[in-house]
């Protein structure tokens, strides 16, 4: 995707199958990339390195 002000930010994502019977999934979108990283980084005021809740 392409975000106004950090430019093109590259996103992989991860499902997890909830263990409910209505189907419902859960997914985690991850930077797939080092810069998609720092650019992710960039706008959640975070310092590069910096640990972050998974």
């Amino acid at each position: 995707m392409v975000h106004p002000l950090v430019g093109e930010v590259r996103l992989a994502y991860e499902t997890l199958g909830l263990p409910a019977d209505d189907d419902q999934q859960l997914v985690v979108h991850l930077p797939s990339d080092d810069a998609s990283a720092a650019a992710l980084d960039l706008l959640t005021g975070r310092r590069p390195g910096a640990l972050r809740a998974v």
